[in-house]
C-alpha cells in the first residue's frame, strides 16, 4: 500500500509538469509579390525531341526556318540546311506533317 501512495505521488507530479504553459506560435509568415511558373517546351521522348512553342515569344513574327534555327540542338549552315545534334539528314515535322 505503502508503494502504491508513493507511486500515485510521483505519477501525480509528472502530469501536472506535463501541463505547463503553452508555447507560443513560432511561425512566420511572409507575403509575397508574385508567382512566376514556368513549362518545359523541350521534350525528349522514345524516337524524337518534342519543342513545344505554343505561347512563346519565339514564334510570333518569324518565319518556320527562323524558328527552327532558334531551336535547341537544331543548327543551320545555310539558308536550306538543318542538323539536329550534329546529325544531317533531319528529319522535321512541324503539327505532325514533314517539312
Amino acid at each position: 500500500m505503502k508503494k502504491l501512495t508513493v507511486a500515485l505521488a510521483l505519477l501525480t507530479g509528472i502530469v501536472s509538469f506535463a501541463q505547463g504553459n503553452p508555447k507560443s506560435d513560432t511561425a512566420q509568415v511572409h507575403n509575397i509579390q508574385e508567382v512566376l511558373m514556368t513549362k518545359s517546351v523541350f521534350k525528349k521522348q522514345s524516337d524524337r525531341f518534342v519543342y513545344d512553342l505554343s505561347n512563346t515569344p519565339v514564334a510570333k513574327g518569324n518565319t518556320t526556318f527562323d524558328v527552327l534555327k532558334q531551336t535547341p540542338m537544331l543548327s543551320s549552315t545555310d539558308d536550306s540546311t538543318l542538323k539536329i545534334a550534329g546529325k544531317n539528314n533531319a528529319v522535321i515535322y512541324v503539327n505532325g506533317r514533314k517539312i
